[in-house]
């Protein structure tokens, strides 16, 4: 539903975007018109894009005794989500499976 609070946020959005996208073009051409004169410049540029400069942060679970968890490990937080979205996944099937028909033949 369109509202005066929608629309303002929606053009402030929109200008930040205009703003962001702007400098990242005027840096990408500085960092082209310097990769010959100074390539370590060029270098750093690249490797700050390469990395990844962002960590998940604490994850705050509930034990099976009511109180709330809080993982900071690494291993502690991938154990935390692969119970979580485990649910999703089927048990692999045990048997054995029909033979496919070959491609571009008819199945009757």
């Amino acid at each position: 539903m369109k509202t005066k609070l929608n629309v303002k946020l929606l053009q402030s959005h929109k200008l930040n975007t205009k703003i962001n996208l702007s400098y990242c073009k005027w840096l990408y051409s500085e960092v082209a018109k310097q990769c010959k004169s100074n390539p370590k410049k060029c270098w750093k540029y690249v490797n700050s894009k390469y990395k990844s400069q962002t960590r998940i942060g604490d994850v705050k679970t509930v034990a099976s005794d009511s109180c709330v968890v809080v993982a900071n490990d690494d291993v502690d937080k991938a154990n935390i989500f692969g119970n979580y979205f485990s649910c999703v996944y089927t048990p692999e099937y045990e048997g054995e499976y029909k033979e496919l028909p070959p491609r571009g033949l008819a199945v009757s």
